[in-house]
């Protein structure tokens, strides 16, 4: 195994990484998103969630997880584009 492939199997697994848990985080949006209960908020992100519920309604509360989701999207992006590699290689196959 050449060393390109050695540190592009780091590369991968690593965007691997990143697109799970933007993929947890877009699903836990959704829930939130769907939930459309109001509830009292408690505990560490009480303020964060009020402010973001009287400014944005629930949607405020969905974009508490989709906009990290994007941003670790926005990640595995930018890893893939300088990633030393070949025209012909995918994140996705060996």
């Amino acid at each position: 195994m050449s060393r390109l492939s050695q540190g592009l199997d780091g590369v991968r697994s690593a965007i691997r990484i990143c697109l799970l848990l933007a993929l947890a985080l877009g699903l836990l949006g959704l829930r939130e998103l769907g939930d459309t209960s109001v509830r009292t908020f408690t505990g560490r992100r009480a303020g964060l969630d009020d402010f973001l519920y009287t400014r944005f309604g629930s949607a405020g509360l969905a974009a508490r997880w989709f906009v990290p989701a994007v941003v670790l999207l926005i990640v595995a992006r930018f890893i893939w584009r300088h990633a030393d590699r070949t025209p012909r290689d995918r994140w996705y196959r060996r």
